[in-house]
């Protein structure tokens, strides 16, 4: 809410006791721009993530999707 530049999470089906993802493509920024709003939107994730006193997040439990970092594997949260 609010924050800038804005976060997103992949679609997701929710069936009740279990659930799907949406695949997450590895894609380039398109520009220096989108660099410099990746990593703002990467401080943002890690700081939240830090909030939940999440574990395992490392480089293998985030995609770069263009200029928007996205955590998988959020079991993590769940410790």
């Amino acid at each position: 809410r609010g924050l800038s530049p804005a976060l997103v999470a992949p679609p997701v089906v929710d069936r009740g006791d279990y659930g799907w993802a949406a695949f997450v493509d590895a894609t380039d920024c398109a520009d220096d721009e989108a660099v410099g709003r990746f990593y703002e939107r990467l401080g943002a994730c890690l700081a939240l993530l830090h909030l939940l006193e999440a574990t395992d997040i490392h480089l293998e439990n985030v995609i770069a999707a263009g200029e928007h970092p996205v955590v998988i594997d959020l079991e993590a949260l769940f410790h």
